[in-house]
């Protein structure tokens, strides 16, 4: 479907007059005795749908007492791009650009369980503005069984809560896109409140709550895949670049700017994942309070992501913020395979409750090196085939933060890079870690001295540039420089491989 794309004529105020749904029906002069068959035709069955071939046949089908029939279980098809205004609109609703009069659209509710099909065409200029109603779009509450291949351009829909551009809930989307629009309110989906499944659905409008939960492209859905936002995801809590919340989505991807002011927002969900497969978020995330994700924004059940990534950067960096995950807010797995980190954040912000594991095999960081910033006691962590370069600065920090009580951490098969003199003179490996098999750490830059503080290294190796290295026990215990031997050092020996 096409995405109309219209730019003002001049620089001179545009005047506008604002009028009501039923003043179209006046102005336009639609009624039983003037609709034909060029405008509507069909009995909405599977077999002989509802056509519609004009945008007078559109409102028509609209107005549940004009039109008669409860459209419940009914077909619906596009024949033809409906415009329902002649005008585009700035972030506030104001008309920009147009033919000066404005129609208030009131969203469809006559019967549920609808199967609406756009064959390709393009719905334009809806205008909502109504921050007292809830259920506001071009549907109400309704259900559509099927939605495909339809577009929405040039919108504006302002509702209290639940607020979409095409209906509260889709049994299955496929082939829906968003173009220039805006949705304001909260309880936002950037296409419909939830979705059971999903596929190849877009998102280029930009969304403001003005309290909680939103999704790019959904608010809520079972299964999503290639469904892809590009539009400014900006509120408070509960939000993120495709959905607040899903089971699974594979190849989903998020390039809009995510701002928070709350908790639980990510580039891809804000909460309550089960699994990622292949999803990026390039977007960039602006949050002043915690559980902040570049996939994930809070998570308290068992997660597994694969070949996924995280390419966004942090605005500020907290110990509820991390590159996929903010923060862990309850006992669960998370399992990373084949995934890039690519981000000024470590990649997990805080393993917040006792009994997490972290499991990670196949794993890229570039920007910040550390994998997990914070956690509590009785933490696993099994973590092997990982490469870092550390471009971060400004950190003493380089896999793991603190001792905690109880805790397994393995490592193996690590490469970890530092270039010039990035990080503060104590640095943390991974304090007092279970075991250490094939790491090897290395200053490509100038260096200086520095401290490795941790026991039971293993096949550990360092290697550095220039200056003095001491290996030492958090007490001051343990290595001492005269056992630092080739077992524990490689001075100039770098290892330029990549896992």
């Amino acid at each position: 479907a096409g995405i109309v794309k219209k730019e003002p004529e001049n620089n001179e105020e545009h005047v506008v007059t604002y009028k009501t749904y039923a003043d179209y029906f006046t102005d336009f002069n639609i009624t039983k005795e003037t609709i034909t068959k060029q405008d509507i035709s069909g009995t909405g069955t599977k077999e002989d749908p509802y056509t519609v071939h004009s945008t007078k046949g559109f409102w028509y089908l609209s107005n549940n007492e004009l039109f008669g029939t409860t459209l419940r279980g009914k077909y619906i098809h596009l024949a033809c791009d409906i415009v329902l205004n002649d005008e585009s609109f700035d972030e506030n609703g104001n008309p920009v650009d147009g033919d000066g009069v404005v129609y208030e659209w009131k969203s469809i509710y006559n019967g549920s369980n609808l199967y609406f099909y756009g064959n390709n065409h393009t719905i334009s200029g809806m205008y909502i503005n109504n921050p007292e109603k809830t259920y506001r779009g071009l549907f109400d509450a309704v259900v559509l069984n099927e939605c495909e291949n339809l577009a929405m351009d040039n919108f504006f829909v302002y509702g209290k809560s639940w607020v979409f551009s095409v209906a509260a809930q889709i049994n299955e989307a496929k082939n829906i896109t968003n173009g220039r629009g805006v949705l304001r309110g909260f309880q936002i989906g950037g296409i419909a409140g939830s979705a059971t499944n999903a596929y190849n659905c877009n998102n280029y409008a930009n969304l403001y709550a003005t309290n909680y939960d939103m999704g790019g492209c959904f608010l809520g859905g079972t299964y999503l895949e290639n469904c892809n936002n590009y539009g400014k995801i900006d509120g408070k809590q509960n939000m993120g670049g495709i959905v607040r919340s899903a089971t699974t989505l594979v190849n989903c991807k998020n390039y809009g700017e995510i701002i928070s002011s709350s908790s639980s927002a990510g580039g891809i969900a804000g909460y309550g994942v089960s699994q990622l497969i292949g999803c990026e978020n390039y977007g960039k995330i602006k949050h002043s309070a915690s559980c902040g994700g570049g996939l994930v924004g809070q998570q308290s059940k068992d997660i597994f992501i694969k070949d996924c990534a995280n390419y966004g950067d942090f605005n500020t960096l907290t110990n509820t913020r991390g590159s996929f995950i903010g923060w862990v807010s309850g006992v669960c797995k998370i399992t990373i395979v084949s995934s890039k980190s690519f981000s000024n954040i470590w990649l997990i912000g805080y393993l917040y409750v006792e009994g997490c594991t972290l499991r990670i095999d196949g794993l890229e960081m570039k920007g910040h090196g550390m994998i997990a910033n914070a956690y509590q006691p009785k933490t696993t962590i099994e973590a092997k085939n990982i490469y870092v370069d550390y471009t971060y600065t400004n950190s003493s920090k380089i896999l793991f933060d603190s001792k905690k009580t109880g805790c397994n951490i393995n490592v193996k098969n690590v490469i970890v890079n530092f270039y010039e003199d990035s990080l503060t003179n104590t640095n943390y490996v991974s304090p007092y870690a279970s075991d250490f098999d094939g790491v090897v750490i290395q200053n490509l830059g100038k260096g200086k001295e520095k401290y490795y503080y941790g026991e039971n290294f293993g096949n550990l190796h360092i290697s550095w540039k220039t200056g003095k290295i001491s290996l030492n026990k958090m007490a001051g215990n343990g290595f001492y420089q005269q056992r630092l031997s080739k077992q524990y050092l490689l001075d100039n020996d770098f290892v330029q491989m990549k896992l």
